[in-house]
C-alpha cells in the first residue's frame, strides 16, 4: 500500500475507535445521570416511580410511571449518542400499551422523533430540556409539514461513485464483472461492488493514488482453511495477470456461495432469493427495485430493501429482517415510507411505473418480511406494540419466511394489520395488546 492508502486505513480505524469510546463513555455516565433524570421526570408529573420490567428495557434511558400506571415517562441524557432517540422511541412504543407516553429529551437529541409522530396514533408528548434543566414542550408537526420537508430532499442521495482517473486502470475488470451472469451490481457513493446471492465478492474503491481492489469474501476473521481476500492497490492499468487473479478470487467466492459452502450474510442472501421471485406472495405486479436509494430525515441517506408496486397501483416499502436484533425496523420503514409518499410522483417516473390512480397524497404500504435466525423467532418481542401504535390509515403487513436459506423462499400469506399471532416463529410481546385490540379480540371470541 502507498502512504495515502495507509492514511485512509488509519482514518477509518480512528473513526471506529472513537465510536467505541463514545459508546463506553455513554454507558459509564448513565448511573451518574440517574438523579438528574428523576428531577426532570418530576417536572412532568408528581409521584412518579421507576418503571422496572427486567432486561428487556433499554438502559439508554431512565423509565418512570405513575402509581396508577396510566403514564409512562422516558428521560434520555445528553451523554447518549446522537441517534439514541431512534432506539428509545422504538422501545417506548413497544412498552407503552394503554399508557400516555412522555419523552423527555435533550434539545440536541430530538432526531426524527417529531417527524414520525403524525403517523403514530397512541398519545405521545415530547419535552426537550436545556443544560439548566428547563423543560420546553415540543409541537408535533402536521403530516403536510413533514411531507413538504421530505419533498425537498433530492430523489437520489449523492451520486454513483466515480473512480476518477483510476477508472481507466480497472476498466477491463469492471466490464467483466458487469457481464458476469451470477453477479449483481451493488454500488455505493464510496465504492463499486458486486454481490452474488447477497454476498459481496469484490469491491473497488478510489484512493489518493489510484484505486484499491478487494477480491473475494473480505472476512473480518477468515474461517479455518479459507483464503483471505485479495487486497490489490492499483496505481496503473491492471496487467492480465492481475485481472486473472482478481477474477479467480471472484469465481471461487461465487462457486462457494452457489454451492452452499458460504452461508454468511443470511439476510442479503434471502433478499437476493426474494428478488428472483419478484416477491411472490405479496401481490406485486411490477419488478421490485432492490436497495432503492432513499432518505430517513434530512441527513440520513439510505436504501430501501425493496420498493414495489402492487396490483392496486399502491407503492410498497418492503423491509426484510433475519433475526430479531433490530428493534428499530418499524420506525426505519416508516421513515422511508414518509419520504416515498412525499416523492411518489417523481419516484414513479424514475422507475417507469404508472402514475397514481387518484390525485393527492399517496398511501404507501409497509411490508415486513421476517425470518428466523437459527432456532430463534422471526418476529421479535417489540414488533407487535410498535405496529399497534401506527395510525389506522397506515397499511402494514407481516409475512414470515420460514427458511431464509431456501433458493425459493416460501412466505406465509400476509394478513393486513393483523398483529402477528402466537406461533413457533413469533416471540411473546413485551406487553399485551392495547385496550382496543384486547376488547376486539374478546368480542370476536364470544361470537358464535
Amino acid at each position: 500500500m502507498t502512504a495515502t492508502d495507509n492514511e485512509d486505513v488509519t482514518v477509518k480505524a480512528r473513526g471506529l475507535a472513537a465510536k467505541r469510546a463514545a459508546i463506553a463513555k455513554a454507558a459509564a455516565t448513565r448511573a451518574a445521570f440517574a438523579p438528574t433524570a428523576t428531577q426532570l421526570a418530576a417536572l412532568v408529573a408528581a409521584d412518579l416511580v421507576p418503571f422496572v420490567t427486567g432486561p428487556a428495557l433499554s438502559a439508554m434511558a431512565r423509565w418512570f410511571h405513575d402509581p396508577n400506571d396510566e403514564l409512562l415517562v422516558v428521560v434520555v441524557g445528553a451523554h447518549e449518542l446522537p441517534d439514541v432517540t431512534d432506539d428509545i422511541l422504538a422501545y417506548a412504543l413497544a412498552w407503552q400499551r394503554d399508557r400516555d407516553l412522555v419523552l423527555v429529551l435533550p434539545d440536541t437529541r430530538l432526531g426524527l422523533t417529531l417527524e414520525r409522530l403524525p403517523w403514530i396514533d397512541t398519545p405521545v408528548r415530547v419535552f426537550t430540556y436545556t443544560a439548566d434543566l428547563t423543560l420546553k414542550p415540543e409541537v408535533i408537526p402536521t403530516r403536510p409539514e413533514v411531507l413538504d420537508r421530505a419533498a425537498q430532499r433530492p430523489l437520489h442521495p449523492g451520486v454513483e461513485h466515480n473512480l476518477g482517473n483510476a477508472h481507466g486502470f480497472v476498466q477491463s475488470l469492471v466490464a467483466h464483472l458487469d457481464d458476469h451472469w451470477a453477479l449483481v451490481a451493488a454500488h455505493r457513493q464510496s465504492y463499486l461492488a458486486w454481490h452474488c446471492l447477497g454476498r459481496q465478492v469484490i469491491c473497488i474503491s478510489r484512493t489518493g493514488s489510484g484505486a484499491s481492489i478487494v477480491a473475494g469474501v473480505n472476512y473480518k476473521k477468515p474461517p479455518q482453511g479459507e483464503e483471505p481476500a485479495l487486497v490489490m492497490p492499483v496505481v496503473q492499468e491492471l496487467t492480465p495477470v492481475q485481472i486473472a487473479e482478481a477474477e479467480r478470487r471472484v469465481a471461487d467466492a461465487v462457486w462457494k456461495r452457489l454451492a452452499g459452502h458460504d452461508l454468511g450474510h443470511v439476510e442479503h442472501r434471502m433478499q437476493a432469493a426474494l428478488a428472483a421471485t419478484n416477491l411472490a406472495g405479496l401481490g406485486i405486479t411490477q419488478h421490485p427495485r432492490r436497495e432503492y436509494p432513499a432518505w430517513r430525515g434530512d441527513k440520513r441517506p439510505g436504501f430501501i430493501d425493496f420498493l414495489a408496486l402492487d396490483r392496486r397501483n399502491v407503492l410498497h416499502v418492503v423491509e426484510t429482517k433475519v433475526g430479531t436484533s433490530d428493534v428499530k425496523g418499524v420506525l426505519q420503514t416508516l421513515d422511508y415510507a414518509i419520504w416515498v409518499q412525499a416523492n411518489a410522483e417523481k419516484i414513479r417516473a424514475d422507475v417507469g411505473w404508472p402514475s397514481a390512480s387518484r390525485p393527492g397524497p399517496e398511501t404507501v404500504a409497509l411490508d415486513f418480511v421476517l425470518a428466523p435466525k437459527g432456532h430463534g423467532p422471526a418476529v421479535g418481542p417489540y414488533l407487535a406494540g410498535q405496529l399497534e401504535a401506527l395510525a389506522g390509515d397506515v397499511p402494514w403487513r407481516v409475512s414470515i419466511v420460514t427458511d431464509p436459506f431456501a433458493d425459493t423462499p416460501e412466505m406465509t400469506v400476509p394478513t393486513p394489520r393483523a398483529v402477528p399471532p402466537v406461533g413457533p416463529f413469533v416471540a411473546q410481546a413485551v406487553q399485551g395488546p392495547r385496550w382496543a385490540a384486547h376488547v376486539g379480540n374478546d368480542l370476536a371470541a364470544e361470537l358464535p
